[in-house]
């Protein structure tokens, strides 16, 4: 009803203006003009009555409007809300009645940009030796380390040709340790491996060299089938015993140079680490210590340095 009550007062000083006009065709002229006056007054000020109500009525509205709009805002988005508009709303804040998880990093599938720490090389054990190998400064064995050598191999004898020998030749140690047959191959060692066993020791150790090469030139597989055939002859009899096999060594550059036979060695060498790794030897690789001034002038045999690290190598992967 109030929508319309302007509109009405409009409508009845409309009327009253009308009146006004109808009295003045009656009337004097000074008095109609006065009646026409006052109708034009009051409608005017009907019609401002009228616009102050449409004003305050848009103020109301648009208070009304202001104030929902401020409500929805307020119910969607945190107090805490950035003022950009653009920005998504911020989870909000429920910190008082729980504590804050802080979530795991995510795992970044592209490849780390710091270098990992590198790992420590395990110590060489043997580091000394080889640097006296390298700078030909073997120290020799004191006399106390030579009879703790011999005291660790107490119970070992060494089987093999001329280069076996030599362990005798140098003192290294005495006829109850070695047995060996000068030029003889593998295959011909038959007795001397039967009077080592008779020792009972507990483990066996055969060097054997060149002759091999020599004996077994025209089919390398069967020095294979000899080496193994030896080693597992050897178990039959002790199955408990300890079998070790010191590579087949090179000879000197100089010789291989003139005997294109032996400087086939490799190929046999292979073939011996071939018949350890079928059967329960270890096969002993020496090869890192094997420089040319370490051998005598033959080419084939060594000199006593060179037996020097060869017992002190043997002595840390024996024992």
């Amino acid at each position: 009803m109030k929508r319309y009550q302007g509109s009405f007062r409009l409508l009845m000083a409309a009327i009253f203006l009308l009146f006004a006009s109808g009295l003045a065709g009656c009337g004097s002229r000074q008095g109609n003009a006065e009646a026409l006056k006052e109708g034009l007054q009051y409608l005017s000020a009907e019609a401002e009555k009228d616009a102050q109500e449409i004003n305050q009525k848009l103020k109301e509205k648009k208070a009304s409007q202001e104030k929902e709009q401020s409500t929805e805002e307020k119910d969607s988005t945190p107090e805490d809300t950035q003022e950009s508009t653009h920005l998504p709303p911020e989870t909000p804040d429920h910190s008082e009645d729980t504590e804050t998880e802080v979530p795991p990093p995510e795992e970044s599938l592209l490849p780390s940009s710091e270098t990992p720490p590198e790992t420590a090389a395990p110590e060489d054990p043997y580091a000394d030796l080889k640097n006296q190998v390298e700078t030909l400064n073997i120290t020799p064995f004191s006399e106390a380390e030579l009879a703790k050598m011999r005291s660790l191999f107490d119970r070992t004898v060494f089987i093999g040709d001329s280069l076996t020998q030599a362990i005798l030749t140098y003192g290294f140690f005495d006829e109850n340790h070695i047995k060996y047959k000068r030029s003889a191959s593998i295959s011909d060692l038959g007795p001397e491996i039967e009077a080592a066993l008779q020792m009972l020791p507990d483990n066996i150790v055969f060097f054997t060299g060149l002759n091999d090469v020599s004996r077994f030139i025209t089919d390398p597989a069967q020095y294979y089938e000899a080496y193994k055939e030896k080693i597992l002859g050897i178990l039959n009899v002790r199955p408990d015993i300890h079998i070790y096999v010191i590579s087949l060594l090179p000879p000197s550059n100089d010789l291989a140079r003139v005997n294109l036979n032996l400087a086939r060695s490799p190929e046999f060498d292979e073939q011996l680490k071939r018949a350890a790794g079928d059967t329960p030897a270890v096969y002993v690789d020496c090869h890192w210590m094997v420089r040319q001034q370490l051998y005598l002038d033959d080419g084939i045999h060594f000199k006593e340095p060179f037996y020097t690290i060869l017992f002190k190598y043997l002595a840390g992967e024996m024992f």
